[in-house]
């Protein structure tokens, strides 16, 4: 230690410490006015934090700034290696503190081309490397430890960081003798103390030691710096302010001046040898290049570019492929031949033949070449593949070598059947899309649907309609077809510019800008005569009034007529006059605006082709909804027969459903599904049932009286009941669709089937069969009855069959329970003789569907001779659920979301996909009907359904 600084120890607890004769020769401490000083303040120590793990520890921030400040300092000054300087602390939390802001900061060290110089400044850099000016964190230029982790050690300069400042007097771990020595006894050069002196002045030691430093102007407030150069020039700093003021570069403020490598000046402010080696020069730079007499373009300080940059403006360059460089830089003109040509240029990548546009430069032919090009390869779906080639395809010389192409992303796109939307999903292929989720287009002047696309929608209960003019008016309600005469005449109103109106009586007038006097010349010179091709300003308006839809395509009455097929609703003259109407349910082909196929919907004189359309639209959507929510619960069926199939008998469930007692299945066909459940108990038909009720609901929904037309004839009979219409509106039995009520009674059934068979399973395996079981199904058999006559009646010899198929098995179940009675009477074995023979007949009945109608009714093979079987008194023996999801697989295809619709000999309605022309022979599965085509012809009696197709379309394209 210097003897200033032994000099505390030897004062307070060491009077007999001698100094060897050389100490006092050590050097003062470069860039500091004084080698030893008490820098107090009263910033306050900071408070524990119980979220850290260091919270017992102390720290303070001020002086962790400080140190960090002082010892940047001192270290560029370019003097003191890494093992030269020491920060202490008494405390692990503030080590932490310091060991952070030390690692943040960066300062240059040194460097130059002499390698002694490098190793005394504690730089690792290679010998062969070239020397330059290197960074390094300043928490590596140093030592960084606690007091007692630094004990038997030493440096030349010591910083401390007392950490402890409060107004208690609170000095915590330096508080005795021993400790306070081994800090102070570390330093050989210099030592600076950073501490709250009235804080430790409490310990005797550091009263003295703090008394000692005031004695001799080595305590106070503010830090004495010293520029190593300018060392006559005062630096005092109190705060990081102040460093960064007084001695921005470990100097003093003073501009530096001294030459540097290059021959210019210095124009930093002062700072250390070091730290001059390092500064970059931004002088222009003055050296000459070999090649050229052009400027280096970088500044002095850094190397000259190897290759000039000067731009030789307007001068052209003909490079080696033959293409031209404008401008070409100074380097280019004299080496052409290392030109990169980057003109864009046509080439095909050979194996995959892509045309891309590559550089001049590039050649497409290698192997390493990667073709973005757009893949555009065929998919499956019928899409293009829209990835890049090079993620599809590897080439090796010119031949594809592997080709693979990712599933398709792009949205599927295919057009819906019963609406002008498409299928917005991400492409399917192979499997159906779901149904049209888009909000429903369907309006009218009183409101507007508010459900998805793809269900029905409600008419229009309003009871009069809007289609009206002086002349006439429509008498049925809003959604009746309407029944006036449209009128032909010109209308008298007056549009705002004074001119008559040239649209048609009832119609809505056309803004001034439309008015055949005020138009412009645009508007004047339209085509608006699609026979003789004449314009707007060629037509006479009172023999020839023209129509303005909301697109503002205008058109003569006569070509708009043409274009919706007017005569196919109405009588119309060799004059176009119109006299009459037609029977509803003639063939229509309903077009949109010829020009952009906009909406018509706003023309009262097409208010019959419009609510026509409708109709059939609605009738289409609820024929594919229904036939929707009917798959819905057949899948959710066979799900629940599988799982009874596979679910555990449990022993209390056996020990239980034989108990003694008296079951009634009697009532209602729910209540006697309630009976069994609540008999059974354990939950084991609750999903059933809540299933059931489901179903129950929804037979409601299809019912005749929710049917589009069954709803519109209604509202037609309530409003002649009421006086508010006149119209006619002649109901066709044909346009009421049946299929939806036939499956939905047949789930019902099937539901009661499920219930009773496993029930009766459950009573074979029962530990004892003391119940008593009262069975009356005859609400059952009625209603097995009633789905035979209705599809019978409607030609559904699928459903026909199937009730039949049900019929039998119910009785069967009746007979198996009541031939299990001991005793049995008279009576009861007389109902079960009836009962079979009832059983026999709809036996027979169903057999001579089966064979007469093969394939609508293959699929119900098995089922009838597991049903012949518990007719004659045999187990019965369950299809399987994979058999059953087959089928329903292949009934979920009879009616697709996309699609051409058709009709069989019977009029039953189906669906054709893809192209959408038949393309195989097969037979309606409904009624056994040949059905469906080969090489896009029909079979004989099958029709395209264009009624339905073409107003389903008009109404979308209607925007209805």
């Amino acid at each position: 230690m210097h003897p200033s600084i032994s000099n505390l120890i030897r004062k307070t607890i060491y009077p007999h410490l001698e100094d060897a004769n050389h100490l006092s020769d050590y050097p003062e401490v470069v860039g500091m006015r004084k080698r030893l000083f008490w820098f107090d303040h009263s910033h306050p120590e900071g408070k524990a934090d119980a979220n850290q793990p260091l919270s017992t520890s102390h720290t303070n921030d001020f002086e962790v700034e400080m140190v960090a400040a002082t010892v940047s300092h001192i270290v560029r000054q370019g003097v003191y290696s890494h093992n030269q300087i020491a920060v202490l602390t008494p405390y692990l939390g503030q080590l932490h503190q310091l060991r952070k802001r030390l690692r943040s900061s960066f300062e240059i060290v040194l460097g130059d081309q002499d390698i002694d110089e490098l190793d005394r400044q504690g730089l690792e850099i290679d010998v062969g490397s070239t020397p330059e000016i290197q960074k390094k964190s300043l928490g590596r230029c140093l030592t960084l430890a606690t007091v007692d982790n630094f004990q038997g050690e030493e440096a030349e300069v010591i910083v401390i960081s007392l950490v402890r400042s409060n107004p208690d007097g609170r000095c915590g771990f330096l508080k005795t003798s021993n400790r306070i020595n081994v800090l102070l006894s570390r330093a050989k050069h210099g030592m600076y103390i950073f501490g709250n002196s009235t804080t430790y002045a409490q310990v005797r030691m550091w009263s003295e030691i703090i008394s000692m430093l005031k004695a001799e102007g080595n305590f106070g407030t503010k830090l004495p710096l010293q520029c190593p150069r300018h060392k006559d020039r005062a630096i005092e700093v109190g705060s990081l302010d102040d460093f960064v003021r007084l001695s921005p570069e470990a100097g003093c403020s003073t501009q530096c001046q001294q030459r540097l490598s290059c021959g210019h000046s210095c124009t930093s402010p002062c700072h250390s040898a070091t730290l001059h080696k390092a500064v970059r020069c931004l002088e222009a730079c003055p050296r000459s290049k070999p090649f050229c007499d052009h400027a280096c373009a970088n500044v002095c300080g850094d190397p000259c570019e190897t290759k000039c940059s000067a731009i030789l403006r307007g001068h052209k360059l003909e490079l080696p492929c033959g293409h031209t460089l404008t401008s070409p830089y100074c380097w280019q003109a004299h080496d052409p031949s290392s030109v990169t040509c980057a003109v864009l240029i046509e080439k095909t990548v050979p194996g995959c033949g892509h045309r891309v546009k590559a550089p001049c430069n590039e050649d497409v032919r290698k192997n390493q070449y990667r073709c973005n090009a757009r893949c555009d390869h065929p998919l499956p779906c019928g899409h293009l593949c829209p990835h890049r080639c090079e993620q599809c395809r590897s080439r090796v010389d010119g031949e594809v070598t592997i080709e693979f192409h990712p599933p398709c992303t792009a949205p599927c796109g295919r057009k819906y059947s019963n609406c002008a939307h498409s299928c917005s999903g991400q492409c399917h292929a192979g499997k159906e899309c779901l149904p049209c989720q888009k909000p429903c287009d369907i309006q009218c002047e009183h409101s507007r649907c508010s459900k998805k696309c793809s269900e029905p929608c409600a008419p229009c209960a309003v009871e009069t309609c809007s289609s009206a003019c002086p002349h006439s008016r429509c008498t049925m309600p809003c959604a009746a077809p309407c029944n006036w005469i449209p009128c032909s005449m010109r209308c008298t109103e007056l549009l705002a510019c004074g001119h008559q109106c040239p649209s048609l009586c009832g119609e809505i007038c056309p803004q001034p800008d439309y008015c055949q006097v005020c138009a412009s010349g645009e508007i004047k010179s339209m085509i608006v005569d699609m026979l003789e091709m004449k314009e707007y300003r060629e037509i006479d308006l009172d023999t020839e009034p023209c129509i303005f839809p909301d697109c503002m395509h205008v058109l003569t009455i006569t070509s708009m007529d043409g274009q919706l097929g007017m005569s196919d609703h109405y009588d119309v003259t060799e004059n176009g006059d119109i006299n009459g109407i037609k029977e509803p349910g003639d063939s229509t082909q309903i077009k949109s605006c010829p020009t952009c196929r906009g909406s018509l919907r706003n023309l009262s004189r097409y208010g019959r082709l419009v609510r026509s359309a409708l109709l059939e639209e609605s009738t289409r959507k609820f024929i594919t909804w229904s036939h929707s929510k009917s798959m819905e619960f057949e899948s959710r069926l066979l799900d629940e027969q599988g799982r009874l199939d596979n679910s555990k008998i449990t022993k209390e469930i056996l020990a239980t459903i034989g108990r003694p007692g008296e079951l009634r299945i009697i009532g209602q066909r729910l209540q006697q599904l309630l009976a069994i459940c609540e008999w059974v108990g354990y939950g084991r038909y609750d999903s059933i049932i809540r299933l059931y009720n489901k179903i129950a609901e929804y037979v409601h929904h299809v019912g005749v009286e929710e049917q589009p037309y069954q709803r519109v004839y209604d509202l037609v009979q309530h409003a002649r009941r009421h006086g508010t219409g006149v119209g006619q509106f002649p109901l066709n039995p044909s346009k009421l669709e049946m299929r939806g009520l036939l499956l939905a009674g047949s789930l019902l059934l099937r539901c009661d089937l499920l219930i009773l068979k496993d029930f009766e399973a459950l009573r074979r395996q029962a530990d004892g069969k003391m119940t008593t079981v009262i069975l009356d199904l005859n609400a059952t058999l009625r209603d097995c009855d009633e789905l035979i006559r209705l599809a019978r009646e409607k030609k559904y010899v699928r459903h026909e069959a199937e009730g039949h198929i049900y019929f039998i098995q119910f009785v069967g179940l009746v007979r198996s329970f009541y031939l299990e009675k001991q005793a049995r009477t008279a009576e009861e074995l007389a109902d079960m003789d009836q009962l079979k023979t009832q059983g026999e007949h709809h036996l027979a009945e169903a057999r001579v569907l089966l064979d007469n109608y093969k394939g609508s009714t293959a699929h119900l093979v098995k089922e009838f001779e597991a049903a012949e079987l518990m007719l004659n008194g045999f187990r019965y023996v369950p299809i399987s659920v994979e058999e059953k999801r087959a089928i329903w697989q292949a009934m979920s295809k009879e009616f697709l979301g996309t699609g051409h619709w058709y009709v069989c000999l019977n009029g039953h309605p189906f669906t054709v996909g893809e192209c959408g022309m038949p393309m195989e022979q097969t037979i309606c599965p409904e009624c056994g009907a040949a059905v469906g085509g080969e090489d896009h012809m029909n079979a004989p009696g099958v029709q395209r359904d264009e009624e339905m197709e073409a107003l389903g379309t008009a109404t979308a394209d209607l925007r209805l």
